[in-house]
């Protein structure tokens, strides 16, 4: 009896670990499912500032050239 004991212990710290590990694998897939996540949000985010940027950028240069042909215009009329 005293083996069959034995045995059936050493049977359960194994699957004990083995589910442990299995836990421990899911949980680190679903943290690197977060990671990911947040990076293409945060990646999503940046691309989002920097287009809103450059197109700021675009029609305020063009405000810019706008307003330094008219002067120029106004200064030297017959180019």
């Amino acid at each position: 009896m005293g083996m069959a004991r034995t045995a059936e212990v050493k049977r359960d710290a194994r699957i004990g670990e083995a589910e442990a590990k299995r836990d421990a694998q899911i949980k680190e897939a679903i943290a690197e499912e977060e990671r990911m996540a947040a990076r293409l949000l945060n990646d999503a985010e940046i691309a989002k500032s920097k287009r809103d940027f450059e197109l700021k950028k675009a029609a305020y240069d063009v405000e810019v050239q706008t307003k330094v042909r008219i002067q120029n215009f106004k200064v030297f009329p017959y180019w």
